[in-house]
């Protein structure tokens, strides 16, 4: 009970914060709320803007796991703190822009992107409730302004696997392609989640976007990849 009133609470203070955000048009006024965010941090999760920067994804993650289970729905909510904070102060940053120190806003502010990205496709891999927050639209407009970017294998993976929890086989496949490139042992567990995807039946299959055809011709895909690997890998074996 005390943790759901907690999140409610919480919640609660997030969503009249984002509400203000949309009315702002004073700097100062920016700036202010920028120190809420911080304090809300400060006061709900005992991190800082500083600290969260200075954090990995991972990092992050450990501090939201008690009695080995990840407290999903607290991590979704401080990744939507992150968000929000990041945004506000890359706002702040480009009003006042010099040459070097845009380019450098810009770096972080993409930085701080894909951990708020790793943050919230985990805590859905772990059933977070996406209804307390709007996490479908953030994760699309994030997936929207990082498409530009190379995102690294572990959040590739994690997208991956998060398409195929939610059954969007054709969208993990596209995901997997670029997780997997390269290195064996992705491919070997591409090739176990094909395997896995010809056990379905073919209504799932076609209902997440990947008829069997294109399923079986994946799978083909992927061994002819693994054979050429090993070929290559042989070959210059051979000539040290």
């Amino acid at each position: 009970m005390y943790q759901r009133d907690y999140l409610v609470r919480l919640i609660q203070e997030m969503t009249a914060m984002i509400a203000r955000t949309l009315g702002l048009k004073e700097q100062k006024e920016k700036a202010e709320l920028l120190l809420e965010w911080d304090d809300l941090l400060e006061r709900k999760f005992r991190l800082n803007g500083k600290l969260t920067d200075t954090l990995s994804p991972d990092d992050i993650i450990k501090l939201f796991h008690r009695h080995g289970h990840l407290q999903s729905d607290e991590l979704q909510a401080l990744a939507i703190i992150m968000l929000e904070r990041a945004e506000l102060e890359y706002e702040l940053q480009q009003s006042s822009p010099s040459h070097d120190g845009l380019e450098t806003a810009d770096a972080n502010h993409i930085q701080r992107l894909m951990k708020v990205y790793v943050l919230l496709v985990e805590a859905m891999l772990h059933g977070s409730n996406r209804s307390l927050l709007p996490v479908m639209d953030v994760v699309e407009k994030l997936s929207d302004k990082l498409a530009p970017y190379h995102l690294d294998a572990s959040l590739l993976e994690r997208i991956w696997r998060w398409h195929d929890l939610d059954q969007r086989y054709a969208e993990a496949e596209n995901v997997l392609y670029e997780w997997m490139t390269g290195d064996e042992a992705r491919l070997s567990l591409a090739a176990a989640w094909y395997e896995r995807l010809l056990e379905l039946p073919d209504d799932e299959l076609e209902a997440g976007g990947l008829p069997r055809d294109e399923v079986e011709q994946g799978l083909q895909d992927v061994q002819t990849m693994m054979k050429v690997d090993r070929s290559n890998e042989s070959e210059y074996a051979d000539h040290t």
